[in-house]
């Protein structure tokens, strides 16, 4: 009986040790160098795809074999004055986690009145590993 209650013990401690473990695979491993772009900078390509998605909330990668950019878009707002910054950009054993934050405009900033789109796109090193945003 003591044998049983033992195994069933290290049984359980294993099943934990294996929850705990898969949950650090969202860990950081290493942040990640980058650029933010301004337009001129952003290929022409991925450009032209950004400015199909910027009416709504999007995340997109494009890649020209040396170098990955990393566009996130926070949709259609009835205002200017809105900035976005990257909080975190980080590797963890198998992505790329990007944080970001929109900012708006103060409330005694002047603001141009009608829709605008903000987005950011960063500039990496070129990586397979998939990327998710959080905000």
């Amino acid at each position: 009986m003591k044998k049983y209650i033992f195994l069933s013990g290290v049984l359980l401690i294993a099943i934990y040790m294996g929850a705990c473990h898969s949950k650090t695979s969202d860990e950081k491993v290493d942040d990640v160098e980058f650029t933010v772009c301004d337009d001129s900078k952003v290929p022409k390509e991925f450009l032209g795809e950004i400015n199909k998605k910027k009416e709504q909330t999007f995340v997109s990668t494009f890649s020209d074999g040396e170098f990955m950019f990393i566009a996130k878009g926070y949709g259609r707002q009835e205002t200017g004055g809105y900035s976005i910054s990257v909080t975190d950009l980080y590797y963890t054993k198998d992505k790329i986690v990007m944080k970001t934050k929109l900012v708006g405009p103060g409330q005694k900033d002047l603001v141009l009145r009608g829709a605008t789109y903000p987005y950011i796109v960063v500039k990496m090193e070129y990586s397979q590993k998939d990327v998710v945003c959080d905000d």
